[in-house]
């Protein structure tokens, strides 16, 4: 096993080189001490040269209204703060979306839902929940929330729910194809961890000439399946906890992508994380990280990469 304090070390100089600002802290509420948000909260930080369709403005002012934190239903803010309690056993570093998780709980378990009268929200011409009823929106949360059989769902689902968001900042993914050839990685497996809605897992097995297998420990039918089910790119998904247990046999795999994750976890969990992919990676096999924001990453198009060496990681 890994020296864990050289473990935990590794964990940090890889978090505080991640863009932090794709989780969401720095633009959230607290409510009841817990870091929260809502859809469409980044209309705050929109441009004003980019129009904003009127569904969606509606949405946000509706959202917003339901967020004060003076006015937040007390059994709204319980909820959050028991959810805040497991998310933090979960290692997640990103703000709690309620509605969100809610949205998600009426799509992933739509039968269940109908049978207690409960329908997903409608969609707007862009593609997302039309949230702009308020009333609608406290009184189909209020109803989740109370549900015996909903609730504990949506418990469930809040505990590991991290947004599907990428990096602002430019990963050169063919630089990083580039020194996966580079060292010598040809054939084998690659496996793309906390992969999400997987639609770059295809294309690290186009561009490598890798079998690719997908790893998240989320999977929403309606917003995964085209990817995950669907996909013609020959990608293969599993679900799986990538900081509690890789879904491979040690040292099976030649390389690991783990993109647009580690912002959204913390230290230990990263540091839990590097030990799984460090027991699954063959001698020699590479780990490749991003985005990451220091001078040698920005010469390396964005990524940080390590190589197994003698059981342990090391810095290419």
């Amino acid at each position: 096993m890994a020296n864990s304090t050289c473990m935990k070390e590794l964990a940090g100089r890889i978090w505080e080189n991640s863009e932090h600002e794709i989780n969401g802290m720095g633009n959230c509420l607290k409510i009841g001490g817990v870091p929260v948000t809502f859809p469409y909260k980044s209309v705050e930080q929109s441009s004003f040269n980019e129009p904003i369709p009127a569904g969606i403005c509606d949405s946000y002012l509706a959202m917003k209204d339901l967020h004060r934190p003076e006015t937040m239903p007390e059994d709204w803010i319980a909820f959050i703060q028991q959810a805040a309690a497991a998310r933090e056993k979960k290692g997640c570093n990103s703000p709690i979306n309620l509605v969100h998780a809610v949205n998600f709980v009426l799509e992933d378990f739509k039968e269940a839902a109908q049978q207690e009268k409960l329908f997903s929200f409608d969609v707007l011409p862009e593609g997302c929940p039309d949230l702009s009823d308020r009333k609608k929106v406290r009184e189909v949360v209020d109803a989740v929330l109370a549900s015996p059989r909903l609730g504990p769902l949506l418990a469930q689902t809040v505990a590991s729910l991290i947004p599907d968001m990428a990096s602002g900042i430019f990963l050169d993914r063919n630089k990083a194809v580039e020194t996966i050839k580079d060292e010598g990685i040809y054939d084998g497996i690659l496996l793309n961890i906390g992969c999400g809605l997987g639609e770059n897992t295809g294309q690290w097995g186009e561009k490598t000439g890798l079998k690719t297998i997908g790893v998240d420990r989320q999977y929403h039918p309606k917003w995964y399946r085209e990817n995950w089910r669907d996909n013609k790119s020959g990608a293969q998904f599993a679900r799986a906890d990538i900081a509690e247990a890789l879904p491979m046999p040690k040292q099976s795999v030649d390389v690991v992508v783990y993109e647009n994750v580690v912002p959204h976890q913390t230290v230990e969990s990263v540091a839990k994380t590097l030990e799984n992919v460090r027991l699954t990676l063959r001698d020699d096999g590479l780990l490749v990280i991003g985005p990451q924001t220091d001078d040698d990453s920005w010469e390396n198009g964005g990524w940080t990469f390590l190589r197994k060496v003698a059981g342990e990681l090391r810095e290419v």
